[in-house]
C-alpha cells in the first residue's frame, strides 16, 4: 500500500492520544533518545504533518549509495536518521513531505507500547475491523499467501516486463500488506466507528497548520479537502511497481480503492 500505509501509522498514535500514552505536542526526544539534539523543539504532530524540518530517509539513503532496490531494514533507516546534524527549516514553519518521519512514528508506538508497529495495529486496528489479511510488513524474507508482485516494463519496451524488486524490511511510511475486501472495512470506520470514535477520526483528519498559521490539506498520514463540497479523505502511494490510491466521502458513505502492481 505504499504511504496509504501512513493513515495507519497515524491512527495508532492517535490512539495512543486517546488512551493518555502520549500527547501529540510532545517534543520526540522523549520517547526517541536515539535522535540528535538539533536544537529545535520537535513535535509528534510536527512528524503527523510533515512539518518537522527532518530530512527525507529515501534521499538520505540514495545519497549513502544505498540502491531502492537493495535490502532496506528499520534499523538502517534509524542509523542514518540518527546521525543527521541539521534540519531543513524550524519545526512548524513550512510543509515538506518525508518519509522518515512515519518511520519514527512507528518507533514511537514501540517507544511506548513495547510492541512492533505490526504487532500494535494488529491488536489495536487490523484484528477489530476484522482485517484479517493484512499487516505491516517488517520481514522481506516472509512469503505471504497470495502476494501480487510488482513488475514494470523493461529496456525492450512495452511487451516485455521485469520483476520491480522491493526488498523493504522499514515501516511506518510504508510496508502495509492488504487487499481491497480488508480496505473497505477500514474506510467504513471513518464513518461506522469500530476501532476509536468520531474524536478519534476528527484528530486524525484535522488540517495542519504552520506557524504562521496557514492552513494545509494534509493532516496526519491523509489529506483532507474536498470534492463537489463533501469533504474527501485520500492518499496516494507508490514503491518498485506499486500503485495505490484510497479515498473516502464520509458524508456520503462512499469510497475507492485503487491498485496496481505495474509501474
Amino acid at each position: 500500500m505504499d504511504s496509504v500505509s501512513k493513515q495507519f501509522t497515524a491512527y495508532s498514535i492517535v490512539l495512543l492520544a486517546q488512551q493518555g500514552k502520549l500527547q501529540l505536542d510532545d517534543d520526540i526526544h522523549k520517547y526517541l533518545a536515539w535522535f540528535p539534539d538539533l536544537k529545535e523543539k520537535i513535535t509528534i504532530r510536527n512528524l503527523l504533518n510533515h512539518t518537522s524540518g527532518i530530512r527525507d530517509q529515501w534521499q538520505l539513503l540514495a545519497i549513502s549509495g544505498t540502491r531502492l532496490d537493495d535490502v532496506i531494514t528499520q534499523d538502517h533507516i534509524i542509523k542514518i536518521l540518527s546521525k543527521q546534524q541539521a534540519l531543513n527549516f524550524k519545526p512548524g514553519a513550512q510543509y515538506s513531505y518525508s518519509n522518515s518521519g512515519f518511520t519514527m512514528l512507528a518507533e514511537i508506538v514501540r517507544s511506548i507500547t513495547g510492541q512492533s508497529l505490526r504487532q500494535f495495529t494488529d491488536s489495536a486496528i487490523f484484528k477489530p475491523l476484522g482485517m484479517n489479511n493484512t499487516h505491516f510488513h517488517d520481514d522481506y524474507t516472509e512469503i505471504v499467501p497470495n502476494r501480487s508482485y510488482s513488475y514494470s516494463y523493461d529496456v525492450r519496451g512495452l511487451t516485455h516486463y521485469a520483476n520491480s524488486i522491493l526488498s523493504y524490511a522499514t515501516v511506518g511510511a510504508t510496508s502495509l500488506f492488504t487487499n481491497i475486501n480488508d480496505m473497505s472495512k477500514w474506510l467504513m470506520n471513518f464513518y461506522d466507528h469500530k476501532v476509536g470514535d468520531q474524536q478519534d477520526i476528527a484528530l486524525l483528519t484535522e488540517k495542519a497548520k504552520l506557524s504562521n498559521g496557514k492552513e494545509l490539506t494534509y493532516a496526519s498520514g491523509i489529506v483532507s479537502d474536498k470534492y463537489k463540497g463533501w469533504q474527501q479523505l485520500s492518499h496516494g502511494g507508490s514503491d518498485a511497481g506499486y500503485r495505490t490510491f484510497v479515498t473516502v466521502l464520509p458524508g456520503l458513505k462512499m469510497g475507492f480503492i485503487v491498485f496496481s502492481n505495474l509501474g
